[in-house]
Parts: C-alpha cells; sequence; structure tokens
C-alpha cells in the first residue's frame, strides 16, 4: 500500500486512471451494523481500501488526537501505513508510519508521524508507550492543482447518508418480515415439508455433537431440526423434510418451527 500510494505522489498526487481511483474510493459495509446508531457512531470511519481492506478515517478530531495532523476537509480521507523499525540490538522497536491524506483525484498531502516515549506510571518494570508528537509531524508532499490531471470521477461523500438510509430500510424490511412470519405444521404431529436450507451449525454438548439445520419455506417461515448426525445438506438447496413437530416459539420477534426424527429427501 506504501508503495501504491508513493507511486501516486510521483504522478504529481493524482490517480492514474479511472480504475485506479475506483480501487481506491473506500467502500463501506454497513452489513454487519446492528442499527442505524450504531452505523452513524462508527461513520467517521470513512471505509476500507483495497484488497487488504486498510481503514479510510473520514473527517473527525480523532485524526489530530491520534495522529497529530490537520483536521481534513470533509471530501477527504486519511490513509495510515506503516510498520517497526528495529534499533540498538535488542533495544526495542520504533514505529514507522505515513500518513496520506486522499481524495477522488488521488492524494493530496503526505505526513511522517512522529512519536514519543511515554513511560507508564506505577510499573514495575520499565515499560514504555508510544505516543505522538505533533511537533515531530513532517509535511512530505502537498499536490498542486493539474486540471489535465484531473479524473471525471464523483466526490469521496464521507457523511455515509445513502448507507445509512439502507441500513435504516434493512431494518425496517428485517422487522415487517419478522411480524408477519408464522409458525407451520401442528406440534405432535408428523408431517412432510418443502424447506430450503439457508444455514448450519454445529454444537458441542454432554452428549456429543449437534448438527443444526436452519431451514425456510416458500414463505420465508423458520424451521430448525436439531440432528445426532451430519446429513451432510448443502446451503441453498432444497429438500423434502419429513418430520414430527416438536414445538413453536418466538425468538427475536420472529416465530420458529422446530422439528425432531426428520427423514429427508432431495
Amino acid at each position: 500500500m506504501y508503495r501504491s500510494l508513493c507511486s501516486l505522489v510521483d504522478n504529481e498526487g493524482y490517480f492514474k486512471s479511472e480504475r485506479q481511483a475506483e480501487f481506491f474510493r473506500p467502500r463501506i459495509e454497513f452489513k454487519n451494523y446492528k442499527s442505524t446508531k450504531e452505523a452513524v457512531d462508527d461513520s467517521y470511519l470513512g471505509g476500507r481500501v483495497g484488497r487488504e481492506g486498510h481503514i479510510a478515517r473520514a473527517d473527525s478530531p480523532k485524526i489530530t488526537a491520534w495522529f497529530g495532523i490537520p483536521r481534513i476537509k470533509k471530501d477527504q480521507y486519511v490513509l495510515i501505513v506503516g510498520g517497526t523499525m528495529g534499533f540498538g540490538g535488542n533495544r526495542g522497536l520504533r514505529p514507522v508510519s505515513w500518513a496520506f491524506v486522499m481524495d477522488c483525484q488521488g492524494v493530496v498531502k503526505k505526513y511522517k508521524l512522529g512519536y514519543k516515549e511515554v513511560a507508564t506510571p506505577d510499573s514495575a518494570f520499565r515499560e514504555y508507550k508510544m505516543g505522538v508528537e505533533e511537533s515531530k509531524v513532517k509535511l512530505e508532499f502537498t499536490r498542486v492543482k493539474v486540471p489535465s490531471k484531473e479524473l471525471d470521477v464523483e466526490p469521496y461523500e464521507p457523511t455515509c447518508k445513502k448507507q445509512i438510509e439502507t441500513v435504516g430500510k434493512n431494518e425496517k424490511q428485517i422487522k415487517d418480515k419478522k411480524s408477519k412470519s408464522q409458525y407451520i405444521g401442528t406440534v405432535g404431529i408428523r408431517d412432510t415439508f418443502v424447506l430450503k436450507l439457508v444455514h448450519n451449525a454445529e454444537a458441542e454438548g454432554r452428549f456429543g455433537t449437534s448438527y443444526i439445520y436452519f431451514f425456510e419455506d416458500v414463505k420465508e417461515n423458520k424451521v430448525i431440526w436439531f440432528s445426532s448426525r451430519d446429513k451432510m445438506l448443502r446451503k441453498g438447496n432444497i429438500y423434502s423434510v419429513t418430520g414430527s413437530v416438536k414445538g413453536q416459539e418466538e425468538y427475536k420477534g420472529s416465530k420458529q418451527t422446530y422439528l425432531t426424527r426428520c427423514k429427508i429427501e432431495v
């Protein structure tokens, strides 16, 4: 990542193609957020960049507090890259880091970060932690505007407005889906159901390993089966499941039906 960013600096700070600009555009994945509030609280992280998922940090007071560089503009983000350097034989390691301020056109500024040792108080041993020292932070590059090198790409938009709206819509869809879920079959009655396997898992218990299969019918109603043997079922496949309805209960707003003594046919 450092070599790639330095190659942009050598190109006067500009991306060389729209494809490269797209590669460096932060990707924001909200699928792991449980709520809109959680997405908003974490939105100062502008997403992730590249195949290795380097963290892109959007404008925030933490930019200065953590790295000692000036606040950035709203349409910019920061990539921190670096590593450690050995020194003095076995004396220790020092961090070596750079901050690259980015926008939709490439590298805006490049800073060499400076660190200081801070002794840990009340320690039985002489321990040290590394902290940023703003006076040692050096500006190594500033991009000069070159209109002929600018690409026709959309500005970076770090407020996550569209993504946060998507999270809100997904929350509503999930809530509506759970409220419409229904039980299937009748408790104590053996019946045959056409079900799609959506997930499977294993759990260790006092009697050994249990294999848990999570199904859905055509109306997306939830069906769960605990088996003592691995039936080698494949996710996404549709099966004819004959079993007894052991129980029915609601879990986090979703109605679930539990089967037992099942026979599976493709």
